[in-house]
């Protein structure tokens, strides 16, 4: 008999450093599907956030980060992190630059390889939040009545907390700004 601790992740689903490597490793964009915490630029709440490998090689990665403050064009940066073992909860992409977050650092908790679909954990203004991302040929299939097991995931490791929904169908259709 076993039991689950509701606030940390289960074992069966907290990723390797391989598999946020594999991950990250991809040419599609990753959205950010869900969230615990609203950014904002100029107190508009971001949507339609996606990263887009740039390149990684070995621990250094680099992406771009793309949001929407309107629905109609994206606002786009060049981001550096660091990718790393962690401290026992799930590897660790170390980032620096996010919207207006410097320093940010994520810890992959949950990840379903089927959904290709990760839950990361972040601390934000001393709370922890939550966040997650999918690839971008899955990222339907998160929308919808039934669950998956990916969300599911991410609303145990964040229960009690708000949940927003970032990602809209409208942001694939969005224009660069540059």
């Amino acid at each position: 008999v076993g039991s689950v601790c509701d606030d940390t992740a289960t074992t069966d689903t907290v990723p390797s450093f391989y598999e946020l490597t594999g991950f990250l490793e991809t040419e599609q964009k990753i959205w950010t599907v869900l969230s615990t915490v609203l950014d904002s630029t100029e107190g508009v709440p971001d949507q339609c956030i996606s990263t887009t490998k740039k390149s990684l090689v070995g621990t250094d990665y680099e992406y771009e980060e793309c949001y929407s403050i309107d629905l109609l064009t994206k606002i786009c940066r060049k981001v550096k992190a660091s990718l790393n073992m962690g401290t026992g909860r799930g590897p660790v992409v170390d980032a620096s630059g996010q919207r207006g977050t410097s320093d940010r650092k994520y810890t992959a908790v949950h990840y379903r390889a089927e959904e290709k679909c990760m839950v990361l954990i972040f601390v934000d203004s001393g709370k922890e939040e939550c966040e997650m991302r999918v690839w971008d040929d899955h990222v339907n299939t998160t929308r919808g009545v039934i669950s998956t097991d990916c969300e599911l995931d991410f609303d145990k490791q964040c229960k009690d907390k708000p949940k927003y929904m970032l990602y809209d169908s409208m942001c694939k259709k969005l224009k660069s700004d540059s």
